[in-house]
């Protein structure tokens, strides 16, 4: 067996998660924390993507009369164009969420509806309107007339009238099924019954409408009930097959003008040589080309789902770019950073949360007593290999320090012996015991050295320190078991993990 070193061997703990997977997130959050927030090839392969062939920064104001002039002109038509195209913008936007937030316009500012709906075919729907119409003569003719025929008549129709919003279920067609839920629900919680239509049939009856309830349950539906049924409306269907939608015809105002303006620009482009022809002016304001399509259920397929509304913002963004205001590329390159530093964190922590578990799990009486025989080979192994690596290597290397700090200290135990006192005044004796100390300590310092490389490279001798290292090792274990010092180690990495990750999310 020859003198070499040996590597360090791991054994014991039960992972959460696997070693693998462990390892896999380590690399993406090292990966993820070692790079840059948004790598800058990435950021030029966007803008290439997005602004093509684009033109340079705001140029300076020239000095010339001239040139000032063009220079105004210029900044100008892009003010008045980014104007134009910004309005067309929050239009389309506004267009894009109209039915969605309808309700509040209803509430905020009712004229508008009435003006709006028209454009997206809204027209109030006649089963529902007919129902609060009706309601509202219920009311008067029960506080006016009492119990009387013609009362009851009505309230039965009302009754009826309930029954039809179940049958025809007015609210599908526009997607507001949600909103006759919610009535559902409000009618349930009035009358205290499980059953929504047991609960209208109960409310219009001459026992929920006595006199001296009449009031609070007018107040209750005319709070309650009366605005989601007034949300409900009714869209007409187009020749094409589609909800009717006239929204093409306001945007088709905007289109002459950035129709004029991309021409202009164009042409003044390719003969000014900054770019080449038609065609490669066309490619890299590809995000204009948008504008000349009024956006619309009958001229562009897919046009009401509003895929295409996305794109006009680049061209606003681009817009804005070109005047200097905001450059789009800033925006993701400064949140990508913050996403990034947070996976890292959440990454980190989960880690250490695993490894917390691990620690607290882990049982090292039990895992020493399950090793099996290969793992017992490779810790004698190593052991075998560390102790040869001391005896050959790192005690002749350090014979000089050895022998100093053993000659002291025998010095220093002879000293305090009478008997050597009594030595020291004889003769001759006492030098020669002083004199012929240190290299009595380098003797006895190489012979140990000898026996214990004998002992390293004798089989016998080895299986004997081995059998007893195992002993060593089994005691060791279960001292440490006793005095629960296995358990305040464990404590004290679980506290130490868990600053790391406060120091993580904080």
């Amino acid at each position: 067996m020859g003198c070499t070193t040996a590597g360090p061997h791991m054994f014991g703990g039960v992972p959460m998660l696997p070693i693998g997977a462990q390892y896999l997130l380590v690399e993406v959050a090292m990966s993820l924390e070692n790079s840059p927030p948004l790598p800058v090839e990435w950021t030029k392969r966007i803008v290439r993507t997005l602004f093509p062939g684009r033109e340079g920064e705001p140029t300076p104001m020239p000095t010339s009369f001239r040139g000032r002039l063009l220079w105004l002109g210029d900044v100008a038509v892009n003010w008045t164009m980014l104007m134009l195209a910004l309005s067309n913008l929050l239009l389309v936007i506004f267009d894009f969420t109209y039915l969605e937030i309808r309700h509040h316009y209803l509430n905020l500012a009712p004229s508008l509806v009435t003006l709006y709906d028209p454009v997206k075919g809204v027209a109030p729907h006649r089963t529902t309107e007919a129902y609060l119409a009706r309601a509202e003569d219920t009311f008067t003719m029960v506080r006016q007339e009492g119990k009387s025929p013609r009362t009851a008549a009505r309230l039965a129709e009302m009754r009826a009238l309930s029954l039809q919003l179940y049958e025809e279920a007015p609210f599908v067609g526009t997607r507001n099924s949600g909103v006759f839920e919610q009535i559902k629900n409000r009618m349930r919680r009035h009358t205290h019954l499980e059953s929504s239509k047991h609960a209208f049939q109960r409310f219009w009856t001459f026992e929920t409408l006595a006199p001296d309830r009449i009031s609070l349950e007018r107040a209750f539906f005319e709070k309650e009930i009366r605005p989601l049924l007034h949300r409900n409306y009714f869209r007409g269907i187009g020749e094409n097959g589609r909800p009717f939608d006239a929204f093409w015809l306001l945007d088709l105002c905007f289109v002459p003008l950035f129709a004029f303006e991309f021409l202009l620009r164009g042409a003044w482009s390719v003969r000014h040589a900054v770019y080449p022809s038609w065609k490669a002016f066309c490619f890299a304001r590809w995000y204009d080309l948008v504008y000349f399509l009024p956006v619309g259920g009958y001229l562009i397929p897919l046009g009401q789902t509003g895929w295409m509304h996305l794109v006009r913002c680049i061209s606003v963004g681009h817009r804005m770019r070109r005047l200097g205001l905001v450059n789009p590329i800033a925006f993701p390159q400064r949140y990508v950073s913050r996403v990034v530093d947070l996976v890292t964190d959440l990454v980190s922590v989960r880690l250490l949360s695993n490894y917390q578990a691990s620690i607290q799990r882990f049982d090292l009486m039990k895992s020493v007593s399950n090793l099996t025989p290969t793992q017992k080979d490779m810790l004698r192994q190593s052991a075998n290999e560390h102790v040869e690596a001391i005896v050959c290597r790192v005690l002749p290397q350090m014979g000089p320090e050895l022998q100093a700090i053993l000659t002291y200290s025998v010095q220093q135990a002879v000293a305090e012996s009478p008997s050597y006192q009594n030595l020291r005044r004889l003769p001759f004796i006492g030098e020669a015991v002083e004199r012929h100390l240190p290299d009595l300590v380098s003797e006895v310092l190489a012979g140990t050295q000898r026996a214990m490389l004998s002992a390293v490279q004798d089989p016998e001798h080895t299986a004997l320190i081995n059998e007893a290292a195992e002993k060593f090792v089994t005691l060791a274990v279960t001292e440490m078991s006793r005095l629960e010092t296995e358990q305040d180690l464990k404590d004290f990495v679980i506290d130490l993990l868990e600053q790391q990750k406060k120091s993580l999310l904080s």
